[in-house]
């Protein structure tokens, strides 16, 4: 497909009132960031993770295309809404060669949706011992095809060509730092339009779900902007106490709410030992008492998410923090994807 007939590789993550690109080139084993950049999207363009106007979408990449001076035109594309679904299964072990034919014919009975209407595909994620043998643990993952036909019209306009599509917040598993590679964790993405969290045993992913909660729903109760969301802060001012204090927490508790049942539901899934740490990513990773917010009330230990671990960041972009790249943590992972594909 010519996807290296310029060194590199480009995640892009589609976000409500945002694009965010990474570029990277390198190996898998050596990668090497060389640029980031965002771009605005108009109010509407994209809605809970779907684009809805494909031509304002196209527009923005292609300004932002041309501002950062970017030439290859393949990339990796992140997609998390309701249109994509993840499973996790286990199937009878069958011989190797054997297996693709045996998920897909399997397959359908996890999936809600016919499977003429879905782009499909799978992963191997562990194996096990059962009383009734070896067990494959698989994940499964289907997106609309409807949904995705938005996606590649705005890339398509833009002549842009996906070389691969990811679901976003798995992408997060491309820059996990040490920590998060052992025992049992939890990967917490928080954007403008969406939330997502990832469950993870020994580094390998056992639950992924979309969370109904957004910086775009906060900025909606705050009646503030997009842009100014990230200094909300607690306040004990007697004016604010019955409307913004109010709001703010309301929101807060909707987060912690929906974590906590995404662990509950992973607890009765599976033996695996209790969640020992969350990390935190995605723009609203910034807001500055949301992880002590977290700990106090989840009983936790929660860090934000170290993206750079194994990457060579140049001393410039580097030097715009930590918390500068926990905004480009999908995108960042999506690139790296893009080295191995």
């Amino acid at each position: 497909m010519g996807f290296f007939s310029r060194p590199g590789s480009i995640g892009v993550e589609l976000d409500a009132g945002t694009i965010r690109v990474v570029e990277m080139r390198g190996t898998p084993e050596q990668p090497q960031l060389v640029k980031w950049g965002t771009h605005p999207l108009p109010e509407g363009a994209m809605v809970e993770g779907m684009v809805v106007q494909p031509l304002s979408v196209s527009t923005a990449l292609i300004e932002l295309w041309s501002r950062l001076e970017l030439k290859k035109r393949q990339v990796v594309l992140g997609v998390a809404n309701q249109g994509v679904l993840v499973r996790y299964t286990t199937f009878p072990k069958p011989p190797d060669n054997k297996v693709a034919q045996m998920v897909r014919l399997q397959a359908p009975e996890y999936l809600p949706l016919p499977m003429n209407e879905v782009v499909f595909d799978y992963t191997v994620v562990g194996e096990t011992q059962t009383p009734e043998g070896r067990k494959l643990e698989v994940m499964l993952v289907a997106a609309r095809r409807d949904m995705l036909k938005e996606f590649l019209a705005a890339l398509a306009d833009a002549k842009l060509e996906p070389c691969d599509i990811d679901v976003s917040p798995l992408a997060l598993l491309k820059i996990l730092p040490p920590a998060a590679q052992k025992g049992t964790v939890a990967l917490v993405n928080i954007s403008n339009g969406n939330s997502t969290i990832v469950i993870l045993v020994n580094g390998s992913p056992r639950l992924t779900r979309l969370m109904p909660v957004s910086l775009k729903q906060l900025a909606e109760m705050e009646e503030c902007s997009l842009e100014q969301v990230l200094q909300i802060m607690p306040t004990d001012q007697p004016g604010d106490v019955e409307k913004k204090q109010k709001a703010l927490y309301s929101w807060g508790y909707s987060l912690i709410t929906e974590i906590r049942n995404s662990i509950s539901h992973f607890r009765r899934l599976t033996t695996a030992e209790t969640i020992t740490q969350i990390f935190l990513s995605g723009r609203g990773a910034k807001i500055t008492w949301l992880q002590a917010q977290l700990e106090t009330n989840l009983g936790i230990k929660v860090e934000l998410q170290y993206i750079f671990t194994g990457i060579n960041v140049p001393h410039l972009l580097l030097s715009e923090g930590k918390d500068q790249g926990l905004e480009y943590a999908v995108s960042l992972g999506l690139a790296r994807r893009g080295l191995e594909v």
